[in-house]
């Protein structure tokens, strides 16, 4: 807060103020502002639309609470946005919580926010009337980099139930000029049914010997086995899973599938070829899926022969959820939980279309993910059903101790 002071002192700001008891009140009043702003716009992104556009949800604002603050400008009352069904809980400013954020931990909330440094820039001028350089925002969030570097190398469980593996591209200035680079995302799920972010890597390109050295990071890592891994068709992660993981069972996302078979079909064709894919994926077992191959292969199998050998290069990995029962094919079958938490990070980051190097993409990525993840807090549904049917089909690989 001294920090807070400083910047408030340097701007200017009090050039006019004539007593100390006035400049205290000035900054009490603009620190008591940019509170109330941070917690509308949480406020706005837990309800997921803008105050003044329509509302089609169950969910809407429903006036404020106060709460009073201990700050080092005094005691503020603060008015907390409520929300119609009592679901919107601040992070910012946690219930339970009486004591104000330092304002390194608001700018640092602001980048996770996905802000970029102009933004927060902007933001202070305007709502705080603080001038904040952006070269002191990026010193500010650069502190994180020890922190990312821990959390890099953090210790993590030995057993984990389902793996999904995924990337998400940006541009990237790392090498003068703007490429592409993907960030790959590794998720977990544990045998308690917790969701956990294991790790992110940035690349120019995917191959076997990158895969395994993330697989081997997770091993020295602590990691000794993955039940299920679940992935897009990704280059070389066959080979790499099965080098590091060798009894881990691989489910090839089948919606990825589907959109890959699709691609090339022309439009009037469509509809057809993606009623005959259904019952592939829709069979009760393999064989029921198979017979449905074969119906597909009659069908359109010299119209598009491409799709019947991608089908039968991959059917193995494509049907393994074929293998397990309901509750488990439903979070199998596809990757859409990381596809979720991918949706939800170029969200927090759609305002950055491009960054100026690796680590500037690492440091918004990794705040994202930390922003995202508070809100795992329970188990993924049905986890204990779910946990005896994999218990009864893998035994002791389900014990993590």
């Amino acid at each position: 807060m001294d920090k807070f002071r400083k910047i408030i002192k340097d701007s200017g700001i009090l050039a006019d103020v004539k007593t100390t008891s006035e400049g205290a009140g000035l900054m009490s009043v603009l620190f008591k502002e940019v509170i109330e702003m941070l917690l509308l716009a949480e406020q706005e992104e837990h309800l997921a639309y803008k105050k003044s556009a329509r509302n089609d949800s169950d969910n809407a604002r429903n006036g404020y609470t106060s709460k009073k603050l201990k700050s080092k400008f005094g005691l503020l009352d603060i008015q907390v946005p409520r929300d119609r069904k009592g679901t919107f809980e601040p992070e910012i400013l946690p219930k339970r919580v009486n004591k104000s954020p330092d304002l390194e931990d608001m700018v640092i909330s602001l980048y996770s926010k996905g802000m970029s440094n102009t933004d927060i820039e902007n933001f202070m001028a305007e709502k705080m009337k603080v001038r904040l350089s952006r070269s002191s925002i990026s010193r500010i969030t650069e502190k994180v980099r020890d922190e990312i570097t821990a959390w890099q190398n953090r210790p993590l469980a030995s057993v984990y139930s389902i793996v999904y593996l995924d990337a998400v591209h940006f541009s990237s200035r790392e090498h003068i000029s703007s490429s592409k680079v993907a960030v790959n995302l590794v998720m977990g799920i544990d045998t308690e049914g917790q969701k956990d972010v294991l790790g992110i890597w940035i690349t120019n390109n995917e191959s076997a010997s990158f895969w395994q050295e993330v697989l081997t990071d997770l091993q020295m890592r602590g990691v000794e086995d993955i039940l299920l891994t679940v992935s897009d068709n990704l280059p070389g992660f066959t080979r790499a899973i099965q080098a590091v993981f060798p009894e881990s069972n691989r489910q090839i996302c089948v919606v990825h599938q589907l959109r890959n078979s699709l691609r090339r079909v022309s439009y009037k064709d469509k509809k057809s070829v993606v009623d005959m894919m259904k019952p592939i994926y829709n069979a009760p077992n393999e064989k029921e899926a198979l017979k449905n191959l074969w119906k597909l292969k009659e069908k359109w199998g010299k119209k598009y022969p491409y799709i019947i050998s991608s089908w039968e290069r991959n059917w193995e990995h494509l049907t393994t959820f074929l293998e397990y029962p309901l509750e488990i094919r439903k979070i199998i079958y596809t990757n859409n939980a990381i596809e979720n938490l991918n949706g939800k990070i170029r969200k927090l980051t759609h305002h950055k279309m491009s960054f100026p190097n690796n680590y500037a993409l690492m440091k918004s990525i990794y705040l994202s993910v930390m922003e995202i993840s508070r809100k795992w807090s329970k188990p993924i549904r049905n986890w204990d059903q779910i946990y005896v049917q994999l218990y009864n089909l893998f035994g002791e690989r389900m014990h993590s101790d």
